[in-house]
This record gives structure tokens, C-alpha cells and sequence, in this order.
């Protein structure tokens, strides 16, 4: 489970950052393929219930616009970006569209919940930090200590917190538990992050398998949203959001049937800790569940970190660690 007091601490920092009862948006509502991302977005919409917030403007990748945001987004108004892993140059749309948030909104509290954050090329974080840091008001959560490195670089308020989904997705939300059933399951990503030493064994499955109804929910949602007129927009939203929570609660019961998770997907560990399994671990294509075992897991008994080796970017200069 979390290292004592992780929680707390998490919970604490982010009421700090967001007041309980303040005016927020959330501009990177996460509408693609990876489901972890909508675990994300679900927690963080029970933590800001838990603060009673009050959601003025939503949007992602595809239906961000500079007009409708400034027409909803006031001097007072807390722009929240998501947590995950997508923080850095892996994912370039999302790190385009970290810019333009800052830039169009020079003078709001902006504030990032727990990021994994990765940069493939020096020159890149370089000037992802230098453009970051003139923001005066810019807080951002790290899930692990390269990532805080490189925040801290960025703003002084930075700070080192566990993934929104560990902390907000407490085990009552799963029902009852389900008798484990499924045995030993390799749960391994097929995307840009997947590792060419993972472990892909015949009938290893991702979440399109736990979730057959997702594509093509994901499908309409990403045709809709950049076209939807403001008050569809909001609709449209409302109801991801609703299908993103039922995701997280069934994602945890799925997880309560299995006896013993092997994964390289960090929310599918999560998920089964969660639930109380034991998890073995591989690492994703540039070290960050090695990074987030370091920072959390270590001192947990039921979970497990395959030894392997990367290279991985680090504060200023690249530095590679050997797995324990």
C-alpha cells in the first residue's frame, strides 16, 4: 500500500493549492486510448467534489479553444491540468498544449496534479524549463523524485505526492470484494511506452480487453467533442465524466478477482493494491515504475520489481540507474 502519511500529505497539499469551494478548470480531460488517464480524471473529480469546487470549463487535447476558455475562465479561476504520464516530450500534443495554457493564462494559479515527467532530448527540457518557469504562479505534483527534480527546477512549488488514483480511489469503492478467480494475470501495455523486455505471455490482456465497450465510446466521444457548440460540450463532458468513474469502480472490482497481477501498466498496479493483490512488476519503455516503486512501493512487501535496466533523463544531465 502507500508509504504512511502519503495520503494525507497528498490530501493536504492539494486542499493548499485548491481552496476548498474555488472556481476551476480542467484543460486536459484525457480522450484517447489510455484508459489509466480516465482513472485519473475520475479521482480528481472526487477530490474536487471532496473541496466542493466548482467547475466553470472542461476540455482536452481535441476541443480546447482559446475563446470558449477565456469566456469561462476568470482572474480567479484555478486551471488544473490532470496527473499521469504524459508530462514531456513522449506525448508532444500534450506538452503543445501545456504552452498554450500557460501562455493563455499568464496570471491564473495553474496548478499540474501528480505527473510522471520525462524528456527523451536535454535540449527539450531545457527549454520546456526555462519557458515554465516565468509563470508566476505555476504548482506542480511529481509522482516520483526525477520527476520532482525537474519540477523543482521548474517552480518552487513542487512537491513529491503518490498518483490521485492511489490516494482517492479507497478500497469502499470496489463493493465486495470479488473471490479471486483469474489467477495469475499479465496485464502488458501494446503502445509507445511498452518495454521490449517485458514479459508478453499468450493471453497476456490490456484494458480493451477488460473494457470491450471502450473503443467505440472513445471513438464517438473524440468525433463529438471538437465539434459540440458550448452547451453539447458541456454534455458531452458530464457524461465522460460519469463513464470514466464507472470505469475506475470497475476496474477495481476487476481487479479484486485476480489472484496475482504482472503488469507494466502503473494504474493496473495501482488498481490491484487497491484491492488488495499482490503485484510483480515490469517496467514501462524509459524507467517510470521503477521511479514510482522507488518513491512508494518500496517498503511494500506484495509488490515486486522485475531487475532490468534504463536510461533515463535526470535534473540536468543523463544519468542511468540499475534497477535493484
Amino acid at each position: 500500500m502507500l508509504a504512511p502519511g502519503a495520503r494525507d500529505t497528498l490530501l493536504r497539499t492539494l486542499e493548499a493549492w485548491i481552496p476548498r469551494g474555488s472556481e476551476v478548470a480542467i484543460v486536459d480531460v484525457p480522450v484517447h486510448r489510455n484508459i489509466g488517464d480516465l482513472f485519473i480524471l475520475a479521482a480528481t473529480l472526487r477530490l474536487l467534489k471532496r473541496l466542493q469546487c466548482r467547475i466553470v470549463y472542461r476540455a482536452g487535447v481535441r476541443d480546447y479553444r482559446r475563446r470558449s476558455a477565456r469566456a469561462h475562465i476568470h482572474s480567479n479561476t484555478i486551471v488544473i491540468g490532470l496527473g499521469g504520464g504524459n508530462f514531456g516530450d513522449v506525448y508532444p500534443r500534450y506538452l503543445t498544449l501545456r504552452e498554450r495554457i500557460l501562455q493563455d493564462f499568464s496570471r491564473n494559479r495553474i496548478v499540474i496534479l501528480p505527473q510522471t515527467i520525462h524528456f527523451d532530448r536535454a535540449g527539450e527540457r531545457t527549454r520546456i524549463v526555462d519557458r515554465f518557469s516565468s509563470h508566476p504562479d505555476l504548482r506542480i505534483a511529481a509522482r516520483d523524485r526525477a520527476s520532482f527534480e525537474i519540477a523543482r527546477a521548474i517552480t518552487r512549488h513542487a512537491v513529491l505526492l503518490p498518483d490521485v488514483v492511489h490516494a482517492l480511489a479507497e478500497p469502499d469503492h470496489i463493493g465486495t470484494h470479488a473471490t479471486a478467480t483469474r489467477g495469475t494475470v499479465f496485464f502488458m501495455r501494446q503502445d509507445a511506452e511498452k518495454s521490449r523486455s517485458s514479459d508478453r505471455r499468450a493471453g497476456s490482456v490490456d484494458w480493451p480487453t477488460v473494457f470491450p465497450g471502450f473503443l467505440p465510446r472513445l471513438m464517438a466521444a473524440a468525433a463529438l467533442m471538437p465539434v459540440a457548440p458550448q452547451p453539447a460540450s458541456r454534455r458531452l463532458h458530464d457524461q465522460w465524466s460519469r463513464y470514466a468513474d464507472d470505469l475506475l469502480s470497475r476496474g477495481l472490482s476487476w481487479m479484486a478477482g485476480v489472484e496475482h497481477l504482472v503488469t507494466d501498466r502503473l494504474h493496473a498496479a495501482i488498481l490491484a493494491r487497491l484491492a488488495r493483490r499482490p503485484v510483480t512488476l515490469h517496467d514501462n519503455a524509459y524507467g517510470k515504475l521503477t521511479a514510482y516503486y522507488d518513491a512508494w512501493w518500496r517498503d511494500d512487501p506484495a509488490v515486486k520489481l522485475l531487475p532490468t535496466s534504463f536510461t533515463r533523463s535526470h535534473t540536468s544531465s543523463e544519468r542511468t540507474r540499475r534497477l535493484p
